[in-house]
């Protein structure tokens, strides 16, 4: 009997193999501006934000309609032409170097690809910085590694209502203090541009905290901030209104622009105030 079951074993793996695999969709619906829809048992289903498609399903999709779709590797197919077709006819999903929206979209797939899973409350969790080395960002609520800036007001709430000063160096390593703000519960971004006045790349850490790699302050002109904001934004998928200023603040802030993050996760509390997400990545700007 027991030699049987080792003898069966091996099948067992690969059915269970070839029902995990059969269980992981080949896209996941991350927008539909009209009614493109799936094709069940001959009626149209319209495609609503979270839903599987898998290769055997068919879709159909009307003229001037927009569907956007994710894929496992966390890139987005976007479908704009009149079509009724296989999933499995669609276009792959090219294998492509890590993009600055990817964060975004591997939170969609991680939280409508798999059942069971509840989305999480705040999309910043599966953000990574790109450009910045960790450096110790125990004192902050926001990444802070590196931070591009132009001009605005913005402040950097310390955590657990802690005062400290912020020092300024000209150098990565070493280097002299060459600004030292007043101790307080933030760091003010525009009353430290004014201070430095001339445009560079500047260092900084709180007192008492210095370590062998300090946080960077990238003070931009206008244009070459203009020019890097909207490289970030070109990537920009255009979905609802309170959705398209989330995911714009989302990346915005992924790419160290926080001054202009700050205004569009306001902008999308106000557009969608019951939307918890919203609310705990807008939170990290606030007091």
């Amino acid at each position: 009997m027991i030699s049987k079951i080792f003898k069966l074993l091996p099948i067992f793996l690969l059915c269970f193999s070839l029902a995990s695999f059969a269980d992981d969709p080949a896209y996941v619906v991350f927008y539909n501006s009209g009614k493109a829809a799936k094709i069940v048992l001959g009626k149209a289903v319209i495609l609503k934000k979270g839903d599987q498609l898998y290769k055997t399903d068919q879709i159909s999709i009307p003229d001037q309609t927009q569907l956007a779709l994710v894929c496992a590797n966390f890139s987005v197919v976007q479908l704009k032409t009149k079509m009724s077709k296989s999933v499995n006819d669609l276009p792959s999903c090219t294998k492509q170097s890590t993009s600055a929206s990817s964060a975004y979209f591997k939170y969609i797939w991680n939280s409508f690809a798999h059942k069971h899973v509840t989305p999480d409350k705040d999309p910043r969790a599966y953000m990574k910085t790109y450009g910045a080395v960790s450096r110790g960002n125990s004192y902050s609520k926001l990444y802070v590694d590196t931070i591009y800036y132009n001009n605005g007001p913005l402040k950097l709430y310390w955590k657990q209502g802690r005062i400290a000063e912020v020092e300024v160096y000209n150098s990565a390593q070493d280097g002299d203090v060459i600004f030292k703000s007043k101790a307080a519960k933030y760091a003010k971004l525009d009353s430290i541009a004014l201070k430095l006045k001339k445009t560079g790349k500047y260092y900084w850490d709180l007192k008492g905290e210095q370590s062998a790699n300090k946080k960077v302050f990238i003070f931009l002109n206008a244009v070459t901030y203009q020019k890097l904001r909207n490289k970030v934004l070109a990537n920009v998928i255009s979905t609802t209104p309170a959705e398209t200023a989330y995911l714009k603040a989302f990346m915005l802030e992924e790419n160290h622009l926080l001054t202009d993050a700050a205004y569009y996760y306001k902008q999308a509390t106000q557009l969608a105030p019951s939307n918890a997400a919203y609310a705990a990545s807008y939170a990290k700007f606030l007091p």
